[in-house]
């Protein structure tokens, strides 16, 4: 019998199970691991109660995915999210660092707010500024400090937006995973794939910004259903 060494994570491709084309394409993994696991009761009796029959039953298949990056169309399938290019005038809230003028004169340097502009004042206070006609206006008791102004401006050009809705969660995709086995007769690398018809993508899912340690990866935990003609949950592949 063939002995094998793995050391090598997989390119994974998700694809719709209804249609059978593909949605997503990951070559920057860190990790593809999979494991089984069920549940094992037993008949017992006789001095000491020992165990004397068991069942094996309840089996579970989970997949993690960790990747290195995270792409658009990877957050949709991890939140459940709506992905929409908008040009509708999207609202960005800003906050700008400004000199202000040596007459308390400002302009505003990413585009006309909206609406109101407030600002911070000399006493660590915010206020409204009420001297401003569209992104120049006037304050006072600041001439020559920098001041942080706060407002928001609509978009005129076209903006991704990435909505996280109440009522949408991931779905149930079959997954295909390749990567190299190296035989430890030959020393050489063989091609290996592992096919799952369906798997459901888990809702839970964590965005990490911080600005110490490594750059953080991106989880994708999975469980593996049983399929609806067969009984074959997981495949795996040497060719």
């Amino acid at each position: 019998m063939a002995k094998y060494g793995v050391r090598e994570v997989m390119d994974v491709t998700f694809y719709d199970v209804s249609t059978g084309a593909p949605v997503l394409y990951l070559d920057t993994l860190k990790m593809t691991n999979l494991e089984q696991a069920a549940e094992t009761v037993y008949a017992r009796g006789g001095k000491g109660n020992a165990k004397l029959i068991g069942w094996d039953g309840n089996k579970e298949i989970t997949l993690a995915v960790q990747d290195a990056l995270i792409d658009t169309k990877s957050l949709e399938l991890m939140a459940g999210a709506k992905t929409e290019l908008s040009a509708d005038g999207v609202e960005l809230h800003i906050r700008e660092r400004v000199l202000v003028g040596s007459e308390g004169e400002v302009t505003l340097k990413n585009g006309v707010p909206a609406g109101k502009v407030h600002y911070v004042d000399a006493n660590g206070e915010f206020v409204e500024a009420t001297g401003f006609t569209g992104a120049t206006g006037t304050v006072s008791g600041l001439a020559g400090k920098t001041v942080d102004f706060f407002y928001t401006v609509k978009k005129t050009d076209a903006v991704e937006v990435y909505e996280l809705t109440a009522n949408d969660f991931p779905g149930t995709y079959k997954f295909v995973g390749d990567t190299l086995i190296r035989n430890a007769a030959t020393g050489s690398d063989e091609k290996f794939q592992m096919v799952i018809d369906r798997v459901k993508i888990l809702p839970g899912f964590t965005l990490q910004f911080q600005a110490e340690g490594d750059p953080t990866p991106f989880d994708m935990n999975m469980e593996v259903l049983r399929p609806v003609d067969g009984s074959t949950m997981v495949k795996l592949i040497k060719y």
